[in-house]
Formats: C-alpha cells, sequence, structure tokens
C-alpha cells in the first residue's frame, strides 16, 4: 500500500503538493477500508471530501464526514468501526494515533499517521504527523436521498453519498449558520449554483428545524434573499485567505467576487420549484 501511495506523488515538487496529494490518497484508502468492511450499508458519505473525490471539485478538503443513512441507527457502533479501520491501517504498514471526540450527534476522531510525512521525505521535522479528521453524524436532518458510485482511484471502491441536491441544503445549512467566514463554503457555493444545481427542500427544511427549533417553509423568494444577504455580509478578503491553500488552480480565488455570486443566487431554487 505504501508503495501505491508513493506512486501517487510522483512528478509533485513542492511539500505543500505532495502533502495534500498523500492527505487525498489515505482518503481514498480509508474509504476502501470503510467499503470492505460494508459500512457503506449504514454510511452516506458527505461533505467537501465528498465532493471532490466524487465529482473533482478543484479543492482539496481536510475532513471526511459521513452521516448515517437511517439516523440514530440503534446498530452502528462508531468505537468499533474505528478499531476496525485502525486494525486494517496497521496491516498495510500505517499505524496511526487518535483523538476521539464523542459528545453529542456527531462523532468524530483524529487519526493521526506516525512516521509518514518523514519516511515520504515530506516534513524533516521529528514527529510532525498528518492528520485526517472522520466524522459522522448519527442524527441528521430526514430527507437525504442515497446514490451508489464505483470510483476509479488508486484501485476500484464503491460508496454510498448523498445526491447533489441534499450535499447542496447541507452546504448551505453550514453557510447561513456558521458563525465565521470560511472561505471553503463559499468555494462549494460557487460550485453548486454554477451547476444550476437544485436544493433539496425536505432535507434543507428539517436542518432549518435542527438549527431553529422552528417548522419553517422557505419560498425561492426567501432562499434567494437570504442566501444574497449572507454573502453581502462576508468579509471576503478573510474567505479568499481561508480557500487559497486549498486550491487546485490559485486563480480561482478571482471568483470571490459578491456581485459575481449573486448573479448566480438569482436562479438558486428548491427541487420542488420551478423556474
Amino acid at each position: 500500500m505504501k508503495e501505491i501511495l508513493q506512486k501517487s506523488l510522483q512528478g509533485l515538487s513542492s511539500p505543500s503538493e505532495k502533502y495534500n496529494a498523500l492527505r487525498e490518497g489515505l482518503q481514498h484508502l480509508l474509504l476502501k477500508i470503510l467499503d470492505d468492511m460494508g459500512y457503506f450499508k449504514d454510511l452516506s458519505f458527505v461533505g467537501g471530501t465528498a465532493l471532490r473525490i466524487i465529482y473533482d471539485l478543484r479543492r482539496f478538503s481536510e475532513d471526511m464526514d459521513f452521516s448515517l443513512q437511517r439516523p440514530r441507527d440503534s446498530h452502528f457502533d462508531f468505537r468499533k468501526m474505528l478499531e476496525s479501520i485502525i486494525r486494517q491501517l496497521e496491516i498495510y504498514g500505517l499505524p496511526v494515533d487518535t483523538k476521539v471526540k464523542e459528545a453529542g450527534a456527531v462523532q468524530g476522531v483524529f487519526l493521526r499517521f506516525k512516521g509518514i510525512l518523514q519516511e515520504f521525505k515530506i516534513s524533516r521535522r521529528e514527529g510532525e504527523k498528518l492528520a485526517i479528521k472522520l466524522e459522522v453524524d448519527t442524527n441528521p436532518p430526514l430527507g437525504a436521498r442515497h446514490e451508489s458510485r464505483i470510483l476509479q482511484k488508486e484501485f476500484l471502491l464503491t460508496v454510498i453519498h448523498h445526491d447533489l441536491p441534499t450535499l447542496f441544503a447541507g452546504k448551505l445549512l453550514a453557510f447561513l449558520y456558521r458563525a465565521y467566514t470560511k472561505g471553503r463554503d463559499v468555494y462549494d457555493l460557487i460550485w453548486y449554483l454554477s451547476r444550476k444545481t437544485r436544493v433539496n427542500r425536505t432535507f434543507f427544511e428539517n436542518g432549518l428545524f435542527q438549527s431553529t427549533g422552528e417548522k419553517l417553509s422557505w419560498s425561492q423568494k426567501q432562499l434567494i434573499e437570504t442566501v444574497t444577504a449572507k454573502v453581502e455580509a462576508l468579509d471576503m478578503e478573510v474567505a479568499r485567505k481561508d480557500v487559497f491553500p486549498f486550491l487546485d488552480d490559485p486563480t480561482e480565488v478571482r471568483l470571490f467576487d459578491k456581485i459575481l455570486i449573486q448573479g448566480l443566487i438569482k436562479n438558486i431554487a428548491f427541487d420542488s420549484d420551478s423556474y
């Protein structure tokens, strides 16, 4: 397995390029492990890393986010899954130490790969580790729709993931209710809008209920106005600085333009609406 990962770094020169490529290769490997162990019968792959790996989003992503297909499934055991992942990584010669977070509905772990940055000559700092955060939302909003896809990466694997309207609904909820400016949210918003992706209304409204405690049903006009107001309030310089290290093409920060984004927002719609 290390030989496969090493091969993915060929042709790359800078440490940052190699770091990003190695992290992505390890993300592919974690998906393979979950697939091999049958965990996609329980999990759905979501978030920015899902967009990157499945849809070739042109930015890197640090975290791997998953959602239970059946919320609060009593049969899902996060600790048991984690033990299986660690054991399989050790078989591949990739030992990790972990920091687990299980408070609330979101259960997570930092997988910190020991010695791999030094072995692959990406870092000379003794003790520096490459970390990947893996999280599972055990109580996601109801109404998600799922798809199955075979991926050809360093190896073939199958993943279950939210469909694009559901992924977009999840991103909108994060974008609207996150307490700070995250440039990766803005980049993903531009990506969805440029594809004219519809929003899964059921998932979005159930997510609103989780966020606000109120049963809300938004019109297309309210959705447009709310997203527009959020974009208008953004500190674009902060957003650009946040996303810059993660871009395949750093010149794409030019897209962080409020007028450009607001022009795209005019066509946003729920999947139950018509233009």
